[in-house]
């Protein structure tokens, strides 16, 4: 008899901490797709409304390298959208040794509000979560088959290396990259520029080199990071996207394939994220 209650008692818990596990993920599920929404929407936006269309004609006093890459990405008359949403496929690694694992993944991303992105990573244990940058702050949550929280993390080095990615993923947003009182592209050669870009106060530069056509190829940073640095520290650390193919929906023009790196350009350089656009759409 004693036996029985054990193992009811045990069932119970069980039942009872599974319970509570679901209900945490389900709550946490639907608070991310509430802020993708937001952003989407935009309803968080404070940011100024973009020009009706793009034109040529407004980049005339440009650099040619500016010009080109801007012929590139917008179709002329095209809105500049200042949101994206996408969907995505590949495959991630955590560190240096360890094995790829592919997922397929979602981002809402707005032009001076933030992103959201949710993976779900299929390992040897599914992995589900979200990367978020909103209202300047950024966020790590993720969990282990959709129930057990294996990652939580959210300070001011996950808000500062989450600014940076929000700040570099502007090119899926062309744009938001048109000369502002945000933005500046400095010339550097025939097919390399340097854009700043100031985020929450804080100016960000970035080095892009492009095809001769205008297409990017590669996105060149220092990002705030503590990936295989001595004692964990978080740093800058060299960083890098590199780019390939197309992908084409209505008036804008995106790469289509992206694989980014730490440490870019050193003997330790390791690729960790791969990625492909699937289906975007533009507002």
């Amino acid at each position: 008899m004693n036996r029985y209650w054990m193992v009811l008692a045990a069932a119970s818990l069980l039942l009872l901490t599974v319970g509570w596990l679901w209900m945490g993920a389900r709550q946490a599920t639907r608070r991310v797709a509430a802020f993708g929404d937001e952003l989407w929407r935009g309803s968080r936006s404070s940011e100024a409304a973009a020009p009706a269309a793009f034109f040529e004609s407004h980049l005339a006093e440009q650099p040619e390298v500016v010009q080109r890459y801007f012929r590139w990405s917008l179709r002329d008359g095209t809105p500049p959208a200042r949101a994206a949403r996408l969907e995505l496929t590949g495959r991630i690694r955590l560190g240096r040794g360890r094995p790829w694992m592919p997922h397929r993944s979602e981002e809402t991303i707005r032009v001076g509000d933030g992103f959201v992105w949710t993976a779900r990573v299929a390992g040897q244990f599914p992995i589900t979560g979200a990367d978020i940058y909103v209202e300047g702050r950024g966020e790590m949550a993720w969990r282990l088959a959709g129930l057990l929280p294996v990652m939580r993390a959210a300070d001011p080095d996950i808000t500062r290396s989450a600014r940076w990615r929000f700040v570099a993923e502007h090119f899926f947003l062309p744009g938001a990259l048109l000369p502002g009182d945000r933005v500046l592209w400095t010339p550097l050669a025939p097919h390399r520029a340097r854009i700043s870009i100031e985020e929450d106060g804080i100016v960000h530069l970035m080095t892009v080199d492009f095809h001769p056509e205008g297409m990017p190829c590669q996105i060149s940073l220092l990002r705030w990071g503590d990936f295989e640095t001595e004692g964990g520290n978080w740093r800058e650390i060299p960083y890098a996207v590199r780019c390939e193919g197309v992908f084409r929906n209505g008036g804008y023009s995106l790469p289509h394939q992206y694989t980014a790196s730490w440490w870019a350009g050193t003997d330790r350089e390791l690729s960790v994220v791969e990625l492909e656009i699937v289906k975007a759409e533009f507002r």
